[in-house]
């Protein structure tokens, strides 16, 4: 029976056909590639399946610059590409979690003081432009973990939320990362970095003053990582959305009261400088 899944790769398949033979045409130019946004940007951005982002102007899911001195997991697959032994690895990002353990959203943005989410942990932290429902984000946001750490080797003795979430900052969680890395990495090297046209990376593009940065979304996090340690200078990755700063007062997160525009527009400066992270390690 032909069903929704094949219709979405029938569908991609045949506006890829459409689209390749105009690939060159809505490349980005050098001048964009160094950040700057012109008025062609935005459709390149907005027709292209992909877009070939530089890592200079690229931010980790927690905000920062692709930097092992910024993001714990840059320093993990540094550390790992540098031969350090599995067990130290694990150590160093099981300390970083606990580290944030006990810290809350506004312990890491302290200049948060209306949002409703100020007392959450720091791993129900969510961003304006995110597409979240804050009544349902804590038991989505389990699942997601429990689903994404199981099929990476970590154990569960059951499902329920609490035993999940007494999992997050486990020394577990952190060997469950750490030996996805080693997998990846090892795979890329003996293989290439294979891409996949149905599950490419995605990112969320970030404009201000005509000028652009961008953020990991939702997926690709471990591959990202790994690619810029390995010193590629770009990654393909999907558009999962647009932010202009100019607009923030139309964000789904500012528009629903989890912040107000003058903190929303202090977490979109925050993650286009990209100098402090804006979310823990989970």
């Amino acid at each position: 029976m032909f069903n929704n899944s094949d219709f979405v790769k029938l569908t991609r398949r045949l506006y890829l056909k459409l689209y390749m033979p105009f690939e060159s045409i809505f490349r980005l130019s050098e001048t964009e590639k160094k950040g700057n946004f012109l008025k062609l940007t935005y459709y390149k951005i907005l027709l292209s399946p992909t877009v070939q982002l530089p890592y200079k102007l690229g931010r980790t899911i927690r905000g920062t610059k692709f930097d092992s001195s910024k993001d714990i997991y840059s320093k993990v697959v540094e550390e790992i590409l540098n031969n350090k032994s599995t067990e130290e690895v694990i150590k160093i990002l099981h300390d970083e979690y606990q580290n944030f353990e006990y810290k809350s959203v506004s312990d890491i943005n302290n200049f948060l003081s209306s949002s409703r989410i100020v007392s959450y942990p720091s791993w129900l932290m969510v961003l304006p432009w995110d597409d979240s429902d804050s009544n349902t984000m804590k038991k989505k946001y389990l699942l997601s973990f429990y689903k994404n750490r199981s099929e990476n080797g970590m154990s569960f003795i059951d499902k329920t939320l609490k035993h999940i979430e007494e999992k997050i900052f486990s020394y577990d969680t952190a060997k469950s990362h750490v030996h996805q890395f080693e997998r990846l990495i090892n795979k890329i090297k003996d293989q290439g970095y294979i891409e996949n046209n149905f599950d490419f990376p995605s990112a969320v593009i970030l404009i201000k003053d005509n000028k652009w940065r961008w953020i990991m979304s939702s997926s690709g996090n471990h591959r990202a990582h790994i690619r810029k340690e390995l010193t590629y200078n770009y990654i393909n990755c999907k558009v999962s959305g647009i932010v202009n700063f100019s607009r923030l007062n139309q964000l789904k997160n500012v528009v629903n009261g989890i912040f107000n525009e003058k903190e929303a527009a202090i977490l979109f400066d925050n993650v286009f400088n990209g100098d402090v992270p804006v979310r823990g390690p989970i």
